[in-house]
């Protein structure tokens, strides 16, 4: 297996060594005055804390084995970089470090990439387009917005598709308000009639109590892959029609399966609320009837209890931007769950390191060119808003010294975001704004 496996990359992780504090930093002292022994020594020493970072990238894509390998170069560099004379523990700077280089390994070898220009030449583009909507009254052109920014179209359309955020399948295009939803999944042929789940001999032996038109309209569309419109058309009734036939014969075949079910397996009882992330995940789709779009799962204060942070929408969306209208919850370690905020033009979301608690952060777009990071932490069990909450952009780890680095949201006069620096005080668990 791969999670909790004994040997990484060929080395036996059950007979790692950990060394105290005062000889990480006698070794340190030594390694960075060019005794190689001790740099050794000091790495070899460490191992223990890559394993106790990568275990929080299970399930991204990536084995063990390689994750274990960025992870020592994020080791390395925080040995060649780590300031002595800072009152601050090895592992306080050396976490940070090694999660960075992780999280630039995935983005790096993720297969959708925008770069920040690309970005920011997007966001530059709508922001010329609303304040040209605005003085003339009409929607501007590609052209009219390429001459204004001083770019070819083909940059601003590229740009601008950068940004778009993937339509889901199960995206609705329509509905009558009465539950007859038709989604994009509905009106994409499938092809494929050797993997759908509902081929012809599940048909043979589920649907025999299913009427004549509702048997015609899931042969057609599971097993001849027709869509919805093109069986309306066929049969001479609306596709609203055809989505609510066919939902209805789902719903009947469903029954009849989980009825089957229930007679082959015996019944559980009394499972215990463990705390992993499959039960986080489980209380938050029982607490709502909410889309989970993300969830992370981790001991937020390092009290030896996981907690987790959720993004949960309807899928409702800005009409202009197209982000997200969420609902941010937090499930406790008992499995308790409540809902935190509501937010609107969601994006994305992470974690933030801070000392020895980790953050959840995510980022809500409130200006036509940019967003805030919205940052939360867990205090005896419960969730609590940071102070910086929501006044900066794209918080995160300066990865080249002990400190944490964000933007500005808006513009300054050279048409740049500026940076801000700040550091954790883990006495008050904030962080607070400091000179560059």
């Amino acid at each position: 297996m791969s999670y909790g496996k004994v040997k990484i990359c060929g080395i036996n992780t059950s007979g790692l060594k950990t060394l105290p504090e005062k000889e990480k930093i006698r070794l340190l002292k030594l390694a960075q005055s060019g005794d190689k022994k001790a740099r050794e020594e000091l790495i070899n020493g460490n191992l223990r804390l890559i394993l106790s970072v990568i275990q929080r990238f299970s399930g991204r894509g990536e084995t063990f084995d390689d994750l274990f390998q960025v992870g020592c170069i994020g080791l390395i560099k925080s040995i060649d970089n780590f300031d002595i004379s800072q009152n601050v523990r090895f592992s306080t700077y050396a976490v940070p470090m090694i999660i960075g280089e992780i999280r630039r390994h995935l983005r790096d070898n993720n297969s959708i990439r925008v770069s920040r220009s690309m970005r920011d030449t997007a966001y530059r583009a709508m922001q010329i387009k609303e304040q040209m909507l605005t003085s003339k009254n009409k929607e501007p052109s590609i052209e009219e917005i390429a001459q204004e920014m001083g770019v070819s179209k083909e940059t601003v359309v590229l740009s601008l598709e950068s940004v778009v955020e993937p339509v889901s399948l199960n995206e609705p295009v329509f509905s009558d308000g009465e539950g007859d939803t038709v989604y994009i999944m509905d009106q994409i042929g499938n092809n494929d009639g050797d993997s759908n789940w509902l081929d012809e001999i599940f048909i043979k032996q589920a649907v025999k109590k299913l009427s004549m038109r509702e048997k015609n309209i899931l042969s057609l569309r599971f097993l001849k892959g027709k869509t919805q419109t093109e069986v309306a058309k066929k049969i001479g009734i609306s596709q609203a029609q055809v989505s609510r036939l066919e939902k209805t014969a789902m719903k009947k075949i469903k029954e009849k399966e989980v009825a089957e079910m229930a007679e082959e397996k015996p019944e559980t009882k009394g499972e215990k609320f463990t705390g992993t992330a499959e039960d986080m995940r489980a209380a938050m789709e029982k607490a709502t009837n909410l889309k989970v779009v993300y969830i992370t799962t981790a001991d937020f204060d390092a009290d030896g209890n996981n907690e987790s942070f959720a993004l949960a929408t309807d899928d409702s969306k800005d009409p202009y931007w197209g982000y997200h209208t969420a609902e941010i919850w937090f499930v406790d370690s008992n499995g308790e769950c409540q809902c935190i905020k509501k937010e609107e033009n969601i994006s994305m979301n992470d974690e933030v390191l801070g000392g020895g608690n980790l953050f959840f952060n995510y980022e809500k777009h409130e200006y036509q060119t940019s967003s805030v990071s919205c940052l939360y932490g867990v205090k005896n069990g419960q969730p609590y808003e940071l102070q910086i909450s929501g006044k900066y952009m794209n918080f995160r780890i300066d990865e080249n010294r002990n400190k944490y680095i964000a933007e500005d949201p808006e513009y300054n006069e050279g048409q740049q975001y500026e940076d801000i620096f700040f550091e954790y005080d883990e006495n008050i668990e904030e962080f607070y704004k400091i000179t560059n």
